[in-house]
C-alpha cells in the first residue's frame, strides 16, 4: 500500500507546484498582499492550479508510456515502469481535472475558464503540440501566462500586458534551455523521445536561448520603468529590481551553457544557491519597495 502510493505521489510531481507561484505575481504587484480576502483567493487559486497540474501530469504520463519507456530517466516513473496500469493514471487525471473545475466555480466563471484553457492547453500538448518544433516550448511557456492571468482574475485586477510578457518570455526561457540539456544528453536518440527537436542542433537552440534572455531582461527593465508602472507605484521604483533579474538570467545561462543539469528547470531552482539568492533577492527588494520603501524614495528619485 505504502509503495503504491508513493508511486502516485511521484506521478503527482508535488515538487513541480513551485511552478504555480506566478499565481501571485497579480497580488503582490497590485499592492493586495495586506488584503486577507485576496491573500486567501490566491492561496486558493494556488491549490486548484496544483491538483491540476498533478492532473495533467498523470494523463501525460497515461498518453506518453510507451515513448517515455526509450527514454533513460523517464523509463523509471511508475506508469512507463508498469507500476501503475495505463488506464488507472488517466482515470486519476481525469478524476483530478474534473475535481478541479468543479471546485472552482465558487471562485468565479473567470477563475474556471482560465483553468479549463489551462487544461486544453496541457491536453493538446500532450497528444499533439509537443511534437511540434517550437511550438511545443510556446505551449509550454503560454501555461505560466495562465497561471498569471487566472491570478490577476481572482482578484478582479487588471493584468499588466508587459508582466503577461515577461512571464511568458522567461519561461520560455526554462523551456529551451530544458530542450538542450536534453539534446545533449541524449544527442543519439533524442528524435525518439522528444519529436519536436527535429531539425534544430545545439548552436541553433544557443541563439534562441540567447536572444530570448536578452529581449527577457530588456522587457522586465521597460516594465519597471513603463509610464503606467511608475504612476502605480509612484515612481521608477523597480528598476531596483532589475539586477536581480539580470543576475538571476546570468546564473541560468552559466548552467544552460556549461552542460551543468537543466533538463528540469525545477530542480534547478530548488538546488543552485545563486539562483535562488536571486529569487529570493528580488523578491525582498520588491516587497520592500512596493508595500515599504517605496513611497518614500520614489520622491528622490522621480
Amino acid at each position: 500500500m505504502q509503495s503504491k502510493f508513493n508511486d502516485l505521489l511521484i506521478t503527482a510531481r508535488p515538487s513541480h507546484w513551485i511552478k504555480n507561484v506566478f499565481v501571485f505575481a497579480p497580488l503582490v504587484f497590485a499592492g493586495r498582499l495586506d488584503d486577507g480576502g485576496d491573500v486567501l483567493r490566491s492561496v486558493g487559486v494556488f491549490g486548484l492550479f496544483s491538483a491540476l497540474a498533478s492532473g495533467v501530469y498523470f494523463l501525460n504520463d497515461a498518453a506518453d508510456a510507451p515513448m517515455d519507456r526509450k527514454h533513460p530517466s523517464k523509463s523509471r516513473r511508475p506508469v512507463a515502469a508498469g507500476r501503475i496500469t495505463r488506464a488507472r493514471a488517466a482515470t486519476v487525471g481525469v478524476f483530478l481535472v474534473g475535481s478541479v473545475l468543479s471546485l472552482s466555480t465558487p471562485m468565479g466563471r473567470g477563475v474556471t475558464l482560465v483553468l479549463g484553457i489551462y487544461a486544453v492547453l496541457t491536453v493538446a500538448y500532450s497528444l499533439w503540440l509537443r511534437r511540434i518544433t517550437l511550438i511545443d516550448s510556446m505551449a509550454v511557456a503560454a501555461g505560466f501566462v495562465l497561471r498569471a492571468i487566472a491570478g490577476a482574475v481572482v482578484i478582479a485586477v487588471p493584468f499588466s500586458t508587459w508582466l503577461v510578457l515577461c512571464t511568458f518570455l522567461l519561461a520560455l526561457l526554462m523551456a529551451l534551455g530544458k530542450r538542450r540539456a536534453e539534446l545533449v544528453l541524449e544527442a543519439s536518440r533524442i528524435f525518439e523521445t522528444r519529436p519536436s527537436m527535429q531539425g534544430l542542433s545545439r548552436e541553433v537552440l544557443d541563439a534562441m536561448i540567447t536572444v530570448v534572455a536578452s529581449v527577457t531582461v530588456v522587457s522586465y527593465a521597460i516594465y519597471s520603468l513603463a509610464p503606467d508602472t511608475t504612476a502605480r507605484f509612484g515612481g521608477p521604483i523597480l528598476v531596483f529590481t532589475v539586477p536581480f533579474v539580470l543576475y538571476g538570467i546570468a546564473r541560468y545561462l552559466l548552467r544552460v551553457f556549461s552542460g551543468v543539469g537543466t533538463e528540469d528547470p525545477t530542480r534547478v531552482v530548488l538546488q543552485d544557491r545563486g539562483l535562488q539568492v536571486a529569487l529570493i533577492g528580488w523578491t525582498a527588494v520588491t516587497l520592500v519597495m512596493i508595500y515599504r520603501a517605496g513611497p518614500w524614495l520614489s520622491e528622490f528619485i522621480r
